[in-house]
C-alpha cells in the first residue's frame, strides 16, 4: 500500500482508479498493523487493485472527511464509488469473497 497524506492524495487514488482500497490505520495500533499484513497478503491476490494507507492519527483533516472515528478502517472504491467499508471486526474470508466478486466484475 502507498502511503498517502492529503485529501488529494486520496482523492487521486480513489477516482483515478477503476478499483480502489483506501487503509486507515493508527499510529498506537497494534491490530492495525497486524491486519494491514493480512490485507497486503490479499491485495496480492488481485494485482489491479491500487491500494494506499494513511495515518488517521497524523492526517485527521482526511479522517474527518471520510467520518474515520476509530481505526483500523477500510474502503473499497470501484469506479470512485465506494462498494466495502469495514472496520475492525471482520471476517477474512467474506472480504476475500467480496473482492473477488467486484474484481471479477471490473477486470
Amino acid at each position: 500500500m502507498k502511503e498517502l497524506h492529503t485529501i488529494q492524495e486520496v482523492e487521486s487514488l480513489l477516482h483515478d482508479s477503476d478499483m480502489a482500497l483506501m487503509y486507515f490505520s493508527g499510529t498506537k495500533c497494534g491490530a492495525c498493523e497486524i491486519i494491514r499484513e493480512k490485507v497486503d497478503k490479499i491485495l496480492l491476490e488481485y494485482p489491479n487493485i491500487n491500494s494506499g494507507v494513511i495515518n488517521a492519527e497524523q492526517h485527521p483533516e482526511v479522517s474527518s472527511r471520510f467520518n474515520i472515528v476509530s481505526v483500523p478502517q477500510f474502503f473499497v472504491y470501484v469506479y470512485g464509488k465506494e462498494t466495502i467499508h469495514e472496520g475492525s471486526y471482520f471476517d477474512f474470508r467474506e472480504l476475500r469473497e467480496k473482492l473477488n466478486r467486484y474484481y471479477e466484475m471490473v477486470f
